[in-house]
């Protein structure tokens, strides 16, 4: 990926339940990721569409997964959990239209207070092997989604990301079926 070139694509409405289950089958095979690892989804039986460009939401759904994954430890839970307009607000000194709430959380050692001002800077990394581009560019994605994406202690004991993009009043969300 070329961090440089972080651009928005077309915007058309996504299935966010879809991408998520989609990037969670995909982390599953992903050999960094042990057998033991357990993954929860919670809300992710339902149809919720937002407006944005499938490729970047992909990116950063895709790469919080995998990290939490790999956080997790050996035997570790990975919870996936969606929250629809009216079932969550948009955080504290943002701006987010009828907010839709997408939370990675995972049972590994969690977030470093002394590492939670810098953990979307580019290249800022204290996993063996990262680039510390993974984080950065999943915050600039979520931003050029008019999105907001925050970092906090899992009920695990790990790290929780939530992502907040806008919702479309003019897009119904309804059960899958």
């Amino acid at each position: 990926i070329d961090f440089s070139a972080l651009r928005m694509g077309k915007t058309r409405s996504l299935d966010l339940a879809e991408l998520a289950r989609d990037c969670i089958t995909l982390v599953k095979q992903n050999p960094d990721v042990g057998e033991g690892i357990r993954f929860k989804g919670v809300g992710l039986d339902q149809v919720l569409q937002v407006p944005g460009d499938g490729d970047l939401l992909h990116r950063v759904v895709f790469n919080l997964v995998l990290n939490a994954a790999q956080f997790a430890g050996p035997e570790g839970i990975v919870r996936v959990e969606l929250q629809g307009p009216g079932e969550c607000a948009s955080p504290a000194g943002t701006r987010v239209r009828e907010p839709v709430c997408l939370r990675i959380a995972d049972s590994g050692p969690g977030v470093a207070q002394e590492d939670l001002a810098r953990i979307f800077d580019p290249f800022y990394t204290n996993r063996p092997g990262g680039s510390g581009l993974g984080l950065s560019l999943v915050h600039r994605a979520v931003e050029a989604h008019q999105g907001a994406v925050l970092v906090d202690r899992a009920r695990e004991g790990g790290a929780e990301f939530s992502i907040f993009l806008p919702g479309d009043s003019s897009i119904r969300s309804e059960s899958a079926s």
